[in-house]
């Protein structure tokens, strides 16, 4: 299986993401042959998919090797759409082995009533029986975390915590995204604390990109980038940024334009990173 390491940030060091395709799903199924050359032009060092473009995954996987993008993780679907936890299982190891990565990521489906203890604990069962088959095979699930994931549930635990401490298989991690965290206003010396070294990925997400809350300020999610990357440097980095997706609040750009400035926008992100050097 391929597994793309990215350093973390350190100064005057030029990191190479991956990009998160979630934004421009619309556009792959229309013609993905041209969305993937426009992102193979920008040198990112792979992808992080999210469905699969309205194509078998093989025929998916073909065109990202014709372009060498790596497929550093598949983003979904969520645990609960499959029967059984062992339906799930079988289908992380099938796609995997598709689309030669090794990581699939997995999170709370956003429709769903606020989370409570006893949902938490009932996921917790179900990745300890996924991550124990899969870990046999090389293959690894990451939990993404969004905002209500880091609220403190009943006993003073939080969502991500109880889901590390119940899941202790090496291959049961987290992805973390910048984003949340800031709307969660999380103090990345405490989360730090709580995740053990156990956070597979990162999500840049819309560090220079749509509007954010009032109580979150860009200088903000750079502090959580720098602290994240310092913690975590075998972690992949993977930017989502919304100047294509539906988010985005300015002017629509065509779209190879605006792969091309969210590839300058990462390039804007590690110079400040590095103080403007």
């Amino acid at each position: 299986m391929s597994s793309l390491v990215v350093d973390c940030p350190t100064p005057n060091q030029m990191l190479k993401p991956a990009l998160q395709l979630w934004a421009l799903h619309e556009e792959l199924r229309e013609d993905a042959a041209a969305i993937l050359d426009w992102v193979a032009l920008q040198e990112f060092s792979g992808v992080e998919l999210a469905g699969f473009a309205r194509r078998h995954p093989k025929k998916l996987a073909a065109m990202l090797q014709s372009r060498n993008l790596v497929v550093v993780g598949l983003h979904g679907p969520h645990i609960g759409d499959f029967a059984t936890p062992s339906q799930y299982a079988k289908w992380v190891v099938a796609t995997c082995e598709l689309l030669s990565t090794e990581t699939v990521s997995t999170f709370r489906d956003s429709h769903l009533p606020e989370p409570n203890l006893a949902d938490y604990e009932q996921l917790a069962q179900s990745l300890r029986k996924v991550c124990t088959f899969l870990q046999k095979r090389g293959l690894r699930i990451s939990y993404h975390c969004f905002e209500e994931d880091f609220r403190t549930l009943q006993h003073g635990t939080r969502g991500f915590e109880l889901l590390l401490r119940e899941v202790p298989n090496p291959n049961f991690g987290l992805q973390l995204d910048t984003y949340w965290i800031a709307c969660a206003q999380t103090s990345t010396t405490d989360l730090l604390s709580a995740t053990e070294n156990r956070v597979f990925s990162i999500h840049v997400n819309d560090v220079l990109g749509r509007t954010l809350p009032r109580s979150v300020s860009p200088t903000m999610l750079l502090d959580i980038v720098r602290d994240l990357g310092a913690a975590n440097p075998g972690a992949h980095w993977i930017l989502e940024d919304s100047v294509f997706g539906p988010t985005h609040t300015g002017p629509k750009l065509p779209i190879h334009k605006a792969i091309a400035r969210s590839a300058e926008r990462w390039r804007e992100l590690c110079e400040s990173l590095n103080g403007g050097k």
